[in-house]
Formats: C-alpha cells, sequence, structure tokens
C-alpha cells in the first residue's frame, strides 16, 4: 500500500457578485489556464495592512475600490458628547442646592 500525497488550491475573485471560481491540483495552472480565460489576467492585490485580495478583472477590482475595500481600516472611536458629563454635573449641583434648600428651612442646628 503506498501513500498519495495530494495539494489542491481554490483560487476565488473577491469580486462583489463575481462567481468565478477553480479548483486544481498544486502546478497544474497552465491546464486551468486553458481551461478557464479568466484565471490568465487573475491579479493579486495586498494592502499595507496586509488583506488579500484575488481579482479575475479590471471590472471586478474597480467594483471594489469603488466600495472603499482596499482603504485603510479605521477604528471605531467612541466618542461621549460633551453634554454627557455637564448633565452629570448639573444632575449632582441640583441635589446639593435642594440639601441646602432642606437644611435652611429646618432651620438653626442647636448642639448641645
Amino acid at each position: 500500500m503506498s501513500i498519495i500525497q495530494q495539494t489542491f488550491k481554490t483560487v476565488t475573485c473577491n469580486g462583489p457578485e463575481c462567481k468565478n471560481t477553480a479548483t486544481f491540483e498544486a502546478g497544474s495552472e497552465q491546464a486551468v489556464a486553458e481551461e478557464k480565460p479568466w484565471f490568465k489576467t487573475l491579479r493579486m492585490v495586498q494592502t499595507a495592512q496586509g488583506r488579500n485580495y484575488v481579482y479575475c478583472s479590471d471590472a471586478c477590482e474597480i467594483a471594489n475600490v469603488a466600495v472603499g475595500l482596499h482603504n485603510p481600516e479605521e477604528r471605531k472611536n467612541i466618542i461621549v458628547p460633551e453634554g454627557a458629563n455637564a448633565m452629570a454635573q448639573a444632575e449632582q449641583q441640583a441635589k446639593i442646592a435642594e440639601a441646602a434648600a432642606r437644611a435652611m428651612k429646618a432651620g438653626p442646628v442647636l448642639v448641645k
């Protein structure tokens, strides 16, 4: 009994709505290119962040560029509105003012 080790590759276009895909045995790229003409025009794009994209045509690449897929990913920042802190301070000041008003209405406190 012998052991046969085979490696297969799958290449899929990352274009939106593109269904071009090819699965083949490693080393048989020439045969695939003869069967599927789009395979001859493959292009690979790597962004500065290390993301990799494969396109079968200019149209697919341009569609993803138009969507902004090649742009750097921006971190999502949580911005606290300035009014949030002001609101908390206003509530605290209102409680202090209310306590002071109650204390004044109660009159002087006699200490023995």
